[in-house]
């Protein structure tokens, strides 16, 4: 992997970045107007860097409830995980809460692109649900991902969930 490192004389500090994130982060701010001198700082890249490591860190709310006849799959990225919430609050957390006689698995990872769930499924453990929650794309699109393979691989994915379930949202 190759990377950049942004220099900053006002702070004096160095990030090093994988040119991936570097061009995609110069790309965004160009078309904002906001990579000009002192506008955007080291700093503030720093702080976007740690928010990103506290998201990869979150754990996605699951209830296993092995006396439940309704099984629940989430499946997806950070939306799913509930990143930024405590976990009780995400969306899995909240629907334990209101149904506590759920089944929940969560197999939902924070920068999740829509081929990673293929991974996330295999990894359910039932191989069928009665309802199958799916929220992906956002990493696709922030990463410029290939809009015809992101519609193959989509392609692929509702296939496979169209086998596991016959409720998905």
């Amino acid at each position: 992997m190759h990377f950049h490192i942004l220099k900053s004389t006002r702070f004096k500090q160095k990030i090093k970045l994988p040119s991936r994130n570097f061009r995609t982060l110069t790309s965004l701010l160009r078309k904002r107007k906001l990579l000009k001198k002192n506008l955007f700082t080291i700093k503030r890249i720093e702080e976007l860097k740690k928010l990103r490591e506290e998201a990869y860190k979150c754990i996605p709310f699951e209830h296993i409830n092995h006396t439940s006849s309704f099984k629940t799959l989430f499946l997806g990225d950070s939306t799913i995980v509930g990143a930024g919430a405590k976990p009780h609050e995400s969306l899995a957390g909240r629907m334990a809460k209101d149904y506590p006689w759920l089944h929940i698995e969560n197999k939902s990872k924070t920068g999740a692109v829509t081929k990673d769930v293929l991974h996330q499924l295999k990894k359910a453990t039932h191989p069928k649900y009665n309802l199958i929650i799916l929220n992906v794309h956002a990493n696709d699109i922030f990463r410029f991902n290939n809009f015809n393979d992101l519609e193959k691989t989509a392609a692929q994915v509702f296939q496979k969930i169209s086998k596991r379930t016959h409720t998905a949202v």
